[in-house]
């Protein structure tokens, strides 16, 4: 769609208030195509979203600051919670535009989650990311945070903005729901384990009732390794999945506060293509995590081209887990400790290369 036909198709539900003052306008497109416009002052309507306020359209008479030559659009993410039904929204503003609007929507326990994917990732340097996929808890939704021309679409909304905008998806920072009202709750334990249930991946908290697929699996004939890394202190647990040499899916958690983030990922090694995902899972009061880790390898799976070569770096790698789970810190970082354990893996790894190429040069 050329920049003049959005303009003429969108041009009755944009808002000009004064001469040369853009406010914003909208297409409405599905159930979460909500939109509102706010003025500079902030004045806006009551909302029974918990401390914050839905807002009205702004009027001629309270118009927004005038749209400097900075084209950069500084695009604010923030969750509410409905107090009644407990079903939370995530919203997108642009302060500079007098724009709120309604991206997703998440019911208990999920939790709206953001993932920045790189675009054209084998371009060096890395070209900035033009996209940031939103998961609601889902599988069937498909929202997005995307900049084309003019066109913003803010998951099932279009947005009509000033020409040359950008965002830097980078700077989008996950944002978190209202704070429960734990009180003197008790502190409860909550396992959170990965396993396997017949070619899937499956993500299992049994305190929730919650079990979630991870990735699709294929190992009866192709090679495949598996392993997990707790960092307890650090209250995270991330496993790789590698697929021969160059093909590797992930799945990183990790608990913010009260959500536990699940963030699963794929990447190819040749051209550098990355895509990610992100979804939250609101945590009981005062919920304390207990990860267990998973491993699995099949009998085939070798890194390297040399099966002795790759012995060694499955070795070096086990080892480098254990030590990243015995000496990791609240950071997830190495204490010297772990950069001791860290060195004697290199070293025991050294040392098991050099007789790989020992007994390869007798042959």
């Amino acid at each position: 769609m050329t920049s003049r036909l959005a303009a003429s198709t969108l041009r009755s539900a944009c808002l000009v208030v004064a001469a040369g003052t853009f406010l914003g306008c909208t297409r409405k497109s599905g159930a979460t195509g909500e939109l509102s416009a706010v003025s500079s002052s902030g004045s806006s309507a009551g909302s029974k979203h918990n401390g914050s306020p839905t807002s009205a359209l702004a009027t001629a008479t309270a118009a927004p600051a005038p749209i400097t030559n900075q084209p950069k659009l500084d695009l604010l993410l923030e969750i509410t919670r409905d107090a009644d039904s407990g079903e939370e929204t995530l919203w997108g503003s642009l302060p500079s535009l007098g724009i709120r609007q309604a991206i997703g929507h998440s019911i208990p326990p999920f939790v709206c989650g953001i993932s920045v994917t790189p675009s054209e990732t084998n371009i060096v340097p890395p070209r900035p990311s033009r996209r940031t996929r939103v998961d609601c808890g889902k599988p069937t939704d498909s929202l997005a945070i995307t900049l084309d021309g003019e066109r913003l679409r803010l998951g099932n909304a279009e947005l009509q903005v000033p020409p040359d905008s950008f965002i830097v998806h980078e700077a989008l920072q996950q944002p978190l729901p209202p704070e429960p009202e734990c009180g003197d709750s008790p502190r409860k334990h909550i396992a959170v384990s990965i396993s396997r249930g017949g070619h899937q991946l499956l993500l299992k908290i049994p305190a929730l009732k919650l079990v979630r697929k991870l990735h699709e699996l294929n190992d009866d004939k192709d090679p495949l390794y598996c392993r997990s890394t707790v960092l307890a202190a650090a209250r995270r647990m991330d496993l790789v999945c590698s697929a021969g040499r160059f093909n590797s899916q992930s799945t990183h958690l990790a608990v913010q506060r009260d959500v536990l983030f699940v963030e699963n990922g794929s990447e190819d090694e040749i051209d550098g293509r990355v895509n990610r995902t992100r979804v939250g899972i609101q945590l009981p009061c005062n919920a304390e995590v207990l990860f267990k880790g998973y491993t699995h390898r099949t009998s085939n799976y070798f890194p390297l081209p040399d099966h002795c070569e790759g012995r060694c770096w499955i070795i070096k790698d086990a080892c480098s887990r254990d030590c990243a789970e015995r000496y990791s810190d609240a950071r997830g970082e190495l204490s010297e400790a772990g950069l001791q354990c860290s060195h004697t893996c290199r070293a025991k790894n050294d040392t098991c290369s050099s007789r790989c190429r020992a007994a390869a040069s007798k042959l």
